[in-house]
């Protein structure tokens, strides 16, 4: 109803618009000014603005006032508990209590780790799986898990492609008998001095490893005892990717009593150099091996880097040296010092060319400390067969009717003494009676 001040007899009234903002304190309106009443009154709509204290948190849940619906759950009763075992965030608000059983202290198998930009494992912070870790700095993992038997399963090293650190992992995971298997088949590089030094020394539950990708080892005792004592790993060891072991000690013992390897594939290998002692006890009482790969080794530079290198492996019946150059041996002569200590009945094989370079080595006439060692020197010419196999000439193992060549350590033959053919059949006995393929080409 419009507010009118009283009428003057023969006075028409002034007669005004107002507008009002609500508030939350009470309002007396009158007419002021010269103004007699207000017509019409607009009386803005109250919003939530109008009280500060109008907020979801202060509204009961689901009801709405001025258009904010409340989220507060006041007033009811929390019921039961809540068991936390781990670190981290938990919402409490439904429960009467929370019963919190973290460990004060990490388990010695669970450590966190710290990366920089370039992922780098960094000093102080190790974990056992490194999933994106690309390369290891100095001592950060040495000793990490020395004599934990709770570890178990797989260690994932597969993303890591660089140990560049000085002692990064020494006896890391020394007799942690649980481990079952290692991947590292991103590592291209070794290279920081005593970094897998007995890295999984004892590790006995260890099946298989992976180091296929493995091309340089460098500086010095980087690979000594890595995984001596590892009897569990089994078959063929993977080092095909292997080019250069350049340093002091490098392998020494690397694989030293694991029985169950039945062979290792070197046959990227082309230099071993620059050391003492390199590849010495490399399979020392490695009894299963039976075949070594190292078809491409050119250079042996080192003193004593063949020392022992198969001791006491007593199943190994032959190594080849077929790549080996007359340049290749420096000022040393003791590469091969009791290479074949505790083998009985195996034979050597040496190109030809350099007969007069190491055939009087005292280790070479000695048959490298082995038992019945036949030390042979054989032309080397390479035929290629229709399989892609190459072949190399053997010529004291050729006979008056058959001329001998090996590929992968086994015999195989070609009928009469006179160089063969492209077209002529390479056989598996001397006789010459079982084909296996047709030379296709001569290199």
């Amino acid at each position: 109803m419009p507010i009118i001040n009283s009428v003057i007899k023969g006075k028409q009234p002034v007669i005004d618009t107002l507008n009002v903002t609500p508030t939350t304190s009470a309002q007396q309106i009158t007419a002021t000014g010269g103004t007699d009443g207000y017509s019409p009154v607009n009386v803005s709509a109250v919003t939530s603005s109008i009280d500060a204290n109008i907020q979801a948190g202060n509204i009961k849940k689901d009801v709405t006032i001025l258009g904010v619906t409340g989220s507060f759950e006041g007033g009811v009763t929390p019921t039961g508990t809540k068991s936390i075992t781990s670190n981290g965030v938990y919402d409490v608000t439904n429960f009467a209590s929370a019963d919190v059983q973290v460990p004060t202290t990490a388990p010695a198998y669970y450590i966190e780790k710290t990366k920089d930009a370039n992922n780098k494992l960094l000093n102080g912070s190790t974990l056992i799986n490194l999933s994106g870790v690309t390369e290891l700095s100095s001592h950060v993992l040495e000793y990490a898990y020395n004599n934990n038997t709770n570890i178990t399963g797989a260690v994932d090293f597969s993303s890591v492609t660089t140990i560049s650190g000085s002692f990064s992992c020494r006896n890391m995971c020394e007799n942690c008998t649980g481990i079952t298997s290692v991947d590292l088949s991103s590592l291209t590089t070794i290279s920081g001095s005593f970094s897998c030094s007995s890295m999984f020394n004892g590790c006995s539950g260890i099946t298989s490893i992976n180091l296929s990708s493995l091309t340089t080892i460098s500086s010095s005792s980087n690979c000594a005892n890595m995984f001596i004592n590892c009897s569990g790993i089994t078959g063929v060891v993977d080092l095909s990717s292997l080019t250069t072991i350049s340093g002091i000690s490098l392998c020494q013992s690397m694989f030293s009593r694991c029985t169950g390897i039945t062979g290792v594939n070197l046959s990227s290998l082309t230099t071993i150099s620059n050391g003492y002692s390199n590849c010495s006890s490399m399979f020392n009482g490695c009894s299963g091996i039976t075949s070594i790969d190292l078809s491409s080794l050119a250079t042996i530079s080192g003193s004593n880097d063949c020392q022992s290198m198969f001791n006491g492996c007593s199943n190994l019946s032959r190594v080849s040296f077929y790549a080996l150059d007359t340049n290749s041996f420096g000022s040393s002569t003791s590469q091969f010092n009791k290479m074949l200590n505790g083998v009985t009945g195996c034979t050597v094989h040496f190109p030809m060319r350099i007969q007069s370079t190491i055939g009087s080595w005292s280790d070479v006439t000695a048959g490298f400390n082995g038992t019945n060692t036949t030390v042979l020197f054989d032309i080397v010419t390479t035929l290629t067969g229709a399989d892609s196999n190459s072949y190399v000439r053997t010529q004291k193992n050729s006979t008056s009717t058959a001329t001998a060549w090996t590929y992968n350590n086994t015999l195989y033959y070609t009928s009469g003494t006179t160089e063969p053919s492209v077209g002529d059949t390479i056989y598996s006995d001397s006789a010459c009676t079982t084909s296996v393929t047709t030379i296709s080409s001569i290199a």
